[in-house]
């Protein structure tokens, strides 16, 4: 499953929609969560994640998930939650490819 997160942060003043791109994708239990920032320059973001793309793609919202970024290797934990931006820093002409496994609904 694909789910385009471009559309819910069109009036998102901390995400420049001219320069970054964010999607989301899943498999089975496995998911991505991808940011691009074609910029010149490092940035930070703030990213929306609507409710939709929780139902649609069967993950539950407002839990931390362990997310490993696929380009750098490096480790983090972030909440996911419809109700709160998720933060991230953005490398110039990059981005972040977080890996992370979807739980199960408690």
């Amino acid at each position: 499953l694909f789910f385009d997160l471009n559309y819910a942060n069109i009036d998102n003043h901390a995400f420049n929609s001219s320069t970054q791109f964010a999607w989301m994708r899943k498999n089975n239990k496995t998911c991505v969560l991808a940011v691009t920032n074609f910029a010149h320059h490092p940035t930070e973001t703030k990213l929306h994640i609507p409710q939709h793309a929780f139902a649609c793609l069967e993950i539950p919202a407002d839990k931390e998930y362990d997310m490993t970024n696929l380009l750098t290797g490096e480790q983090t934990t972030v909440t996911l939650s419809p109700n709160h931006h998720v933060h991230i820093q953005l490398p110039a002409q990059s981005g972040i490819l977080w890996k992370f496994l979807v739980k199960d609904a408690d």
